[in-house]
Order: C-alpha cells, then sequence, then structure tokens
C-alpha cells in the first residue's frame, strides 16, 4: 500500500512540475529571404565572383596594378531589429589581395528604397583600410544633390550617368559618375573622391584630390565572373 501510495504521489509530483513549466520560446529563425535585395541591374554593377581581376593603370605614370577578387561573403542583415519598423537587406563583401591601388575590400547592400526597374537599388562602400572608406556607388539617390552622411563618410553627390565613355581602348555603357567629399578642418581642406561604375565591369575609374595633389587609376583590361 506504502509504493502505490508513493508511485502516485510521484505522478502527482512529475504532474505538477509539467503543468507549471513554461515552455522556452524559440528564437525566430533567420531570413533566407530579405525585405530588399540585389535586383539584377544592381547584379550587373556589384555582384563579382571570386577569381574576378581589374588591371588598372595610374593616369600619370601609366604603371599597371592588379585587382583581385579573392573572396565573398554573403549576408542577410537586419535594420532596426525588435520594431515596428525592423526590415531586412541582403549584402556581399568582396574582399582583395594586395595591392598598390589601396583598395581593402567592398561592401555592396541593397536599400530600403523602391526605385523604378532601370535604377540599381544598391549601393557600394569602397574601404582604403579598416577604418577608411567612402560610399562610391549610390544610383537611388536623386542627381546632383549633396547627401550627408557624416563621419569618415563625408558627403556624398550622385553627379551623372553617362550613356557612354571612351577609356584606355574600352567603351563603357551607362557609367554611373559620383563624387564623396571628405571636410577636414574647413572647406579648403577638403579630399574629393570620384568614382565610375559601369555594367558588367563595376569599378572602372577612381580618383582623389587634395588641395591640388592626388592620384587618378582607370581600367585597361578586366577578366571578370558574374
Amino acid at each position: 500500500m506504502k509504493k502505490i501510495a508513493t508511485v502516485i504521489f510521484l505522478l502527482a509530483l512529475v504532474f505538477s512540475i509539467g503543468c507549471n513549466t513554461k515552455p522556452v520560446p524559440k528564437p525566430s529563425p533567420e531570413p533566407t529571404k530579405p525585405d530588399y535585395d540585389f535586383s539584377n541591374l544592381s547584379k550587373d554593377y556589384l555582384l563579382f565572383l571570386p577569381g574576378s581581376f581589374w588591371v588598372f593603370q595610374d593616369d600619370s605614370t601609366t604603371a599597371l596594378d592588379t585587382l583581385t577578387l579573392y573572396s565573398s561573403k554573403d549576408e542577410i542583415r537586419k535594420q532596426n531589429p525588435g520594431t515596428t519598423s525592423e526590415f531586412s537587406y541582403r549584402a556581399m563583401w568582396k574582399f582583395f589581395s594586395d595591392n598598390g591601388l589601396g583598395l581593402f575590400k567592398e561592401e555592396s547592400f541593397a536599400v530600403n528604397t523602391h526605385v523604378a526597374t532601370t535604377v540599381p537599388n544598391s549601393s557600394e562602400r569602397l574601404y582604403f583600410s579598416e577604418d577608411s572608406y567612402k560610399i562610391a556607388f549610390a544610383p537611388a539617390y536623386p542627381f546632383g544633390n549633396r547627401i550627408s552622411f557624416g563621419g569618415e563618410e563625408g558627403t556624398f553627390v550622385n553627379k551623372e550617368l553617362i550613356p557612354s565613355l571612351d577609356l584606355n581602348g574600352l567603351n563603357f555603357k551607362d557609367v554611373y559618375h559620383s563624387l564623396a567629399e571628405d571636410y577636414n578642418d574647413y572647406v579648403g581642406d577638403t579630399v574629393f573622391y570620384n568614382f565610375y561604375y559601369a555594367k558588367n565591369y563595376g569599378l572602372i575609374k577612381f580618383s582623389f584630390d587634395h588641395k591640388g595633389y592626388g592620384h587618378s587609376y582607370s581600367l585597361v583590361s578586366a577578366s571578370v565572373k558574374q
């Protein structure tokens, strides 16, 4: 009789614990499809596979240097997580081998702005080192508007869309030209960066100028994989 009472007690205890234990909530699964993704047109300008390379020349000395993409990383990011304005977007890191151009890596990302299908819906940030970077490509912004990002990025101007551009014997179509302005201590100390992006090539020309001193690099050949 005592054994039966003990069994009944243990069963009641287990049942009581089971009823009073709250289920542990499972974390929300990471999104497999972001709210904002690269459009096909954006992919033409920005997304390249490892093994792609670009040969640039110094426009002053004609010295050549090769930019080789050795690795890339795809990400889906969340903005404003846990709020009613939360959204996700796709981003892509592209890493370059050592080069004399000063380019370390690129960060491409879809923007949370709906644009016409004739306009790339993504932007790209160029890194010259871990702590030196500029927005170089952002077609979603209206032409001629000066956009202030502050900090290291300074301001950005989407200058123009060039229908056809001849460069070192090559012809490029639909080239986006942008300007980044890096304000230092005062306006006269500004560093100006110009960037040119072409469909199916990406970055084809860039330059910087600081008080009349600077460098300009332009593409002479490329082997790209998309």
